[in-house]
């Protein structure tokens, strides 16, 4: 089923893409612990307004595949929202970063 994307799917990107951009510009070295293992996988996710209870109006649901134990759907619920990505004296005020919680619906 399609969901007919609000008007400001283009603030909507925008969030997306820096928050993606914010992550890989944060990330660091993580180890695991003891019996853990690497797992890779793909994430498809599409912008959704049902059952959305954001504060900001951004949801999403989707699916991980070619992650083998992580396969499964998914859900992204933003909590909240930045400009500058957090960092106006580094990045333009067009710039925007959000923080939310990811579920992982696994078996």
């Amino acid at each position: 089923m399609m969901v007919p994307m609000p008007k400001s799917a283009a603030f909507i990107a925008a969030l997306l893409v820096s928050g993606v951009i914010g992550a890989v510009a944060t990330s660091r070295s993580v180890h695991a612990q003891s019996g853990c293992q690497r797992v890779h996988g793909r994430v498809q996710s599409t912008f959704t307004t049902t059952n959305c209870t954001s504060p900001i109006g951004l949801c999403t649901t989707g699916k991980i595949t070619r992650g083998g134990i992580l396969d499964s759907a998914t859900t992204f619920l933003a909590l909240d929202v930045a400009p500058a990505a957090g960092m106006p004296a580094n990045e333009p005020a067009a710039n925007l970063a959000y923080s939310g919680q990811l579920t992982i619906e696994t078996k």
